[in-house]
């Protein structure tokens, strides 16, 4: 099903501040730098809790009430806490050969709950949720997670999609590809020696390689058979290739 646009979200222009230390983040993110720091406390305890359950997370009373009173809070979007773990990442990726791999995640909910506001249909009949799709940075030499390049987030429409062939690449689910090599190339290409953009064979689709930004590569598990300019076809082609190496 094709995604409610409008309700696509993704990070803001990431603002780094450098500080004292050579550290890299941003300054009131969501508006009030209390609500930073109440931020950065909840990850610290989603961390050490293991758990987004908030009642584990507050460990307390008082620490529940706190979580829950800032996220029902109109300025905490998705967006404004994502944008300093995008600018830490960038920071992380300077002077790097790094591999940005991309995939989607289904988030879904129990089918004996009530459908929750925000939630869409998932993709089992009768289970709600939401869908991220995030850009995880790598470091190519020593395969050392440096963070998140960026974020898409949606629920999809209760409205049965169109017909596939009759929905726009720009209108569709699988531009997400798109978008995300769009952000390696945005927010990574600027500072890393040269950006992989790693996706799997959803991400086979001949408009992410025609458009492809000119700052990054990309590496894509085949699902098309797809014909060559030289003749013959994708799949049969490695047949004639000779072994650079074996490994177990």
């Amino acid at each position: 099903m094709a995604p409610s646009l409008p309700r696509m979200i993704q990070e803001p222009p990431v603002r780094v501040i450098r500080g004292e230390a050579g550290m890299a983040w941003t300054k009131a993110v969501l508006g009030d730098a209390r609500r930073d720091d109440r931020a950065e406390w909840l990850l610290a305890r989603i961390v050490a809790s293991g758990s987004l359950q908030l009642r584990e997370i507050g460990g307390t009373r008082a620490g529940e009430i706190a979580a829950h009173r800032l996220l029902s809070c109109e300025d905490v979007e998705p967006a404004k806490v994502l944008a300093p773990h995008v600018a830490r990442t960038v920071e992380a990726c300077k002077g790097l050969r790094v591999v940005a791999v991309q995939d989607t995640s289904e988030i879904n909910f129990d089918r004996q709950r009530r459908p929750v506001d925000g939630l869409g249909p998932a993709g089992n009949p009768g289970i709600y949720g939401f869908f991220v799709h995030p850009l995880v940075v790598v470091d190519a030499k020593d395969e050392a997670l440096l963070g998140v390049g960026g974020a898409q987030i949606w629920t999809r429409d209760e409205k049965p999609t169109p017909m596939h062939n009759a929905i726009p690449f720009d209108q569709k689910e699988s531009r997400r590809w798109q978008v995300g090599a769009e952000m390696a190339a945005e927010h990574l290409a600027p500072v890393a020696a040269q950006v992989v953009v790693v996706q799997d064979r959803e991400g086979d689709i001949y408009p992410i390689f025609t458009r492809r930004p000119e700052a990054v590569d990309l590496v894509v598990r085949a699902a098309q058979d797809r014909a060559l300019a030289g003749g013959g076809h994708l799949f049969s082609a490695p047949a004639k290739w000779g072994k650079l190496a074996r490994r177990r």
